[in-house]
């Protein structure tokens, strides 16, 4: 008659037993979400694009502002300046030549000052 192998204390081992590869075949990535995570791949780097369209349409808006602000400021300046050398050039003789030390003083104020205005 067969015996049966028997212990009256358990006995606790370890039991390894191999692991096999799992292949599926005939299923697509699309089953498993393959097509929304190369849409949002994508998304991703349209977003990319669009951050970088905005930045550089600041930087273009900001350098026409300042161009902008340069001229008005220039033109400011300009009028000024041609106010203060239209009463200087009508001065004569002795007072031109005492005057000329405070109208270059007035013309470099007044370009300080319009420098001074501007944003940056």
């Amino acid at each position: 008659m067969p015996q049966v192998p028997y212990s009256p204390t358990p006995q606790v081992g370890t039991d390894v037993a191999p692991v096999r590869d799992v292949a599926v075949q005939g299923v697509s990535a699309a089953a498993f979400g393959g097509d929304v995570a190369e849409g949002l791949t994508g998304l991703g780097k349209t977003l990319d694009n669009v951050g970088d369209e905005w930045f550089k349409r600041a930087m273009a808006l900001q350098k026409l502002n300042n161009e902008s602000e340069a001229r008005e400021a220039e033109a400011g300046y300009t009028i000024a300046a041609g106010e203060l050398s239209a009463k200087y050039n009508a001065l004569q003789g002795k007072d031109a030549i005492v005057g000329r030390a405070p109208y270059v003083e007035s013309l470099r104020q007044l370009r300080e000052e319009h420098m001074n205005g501007l944003s940056n």
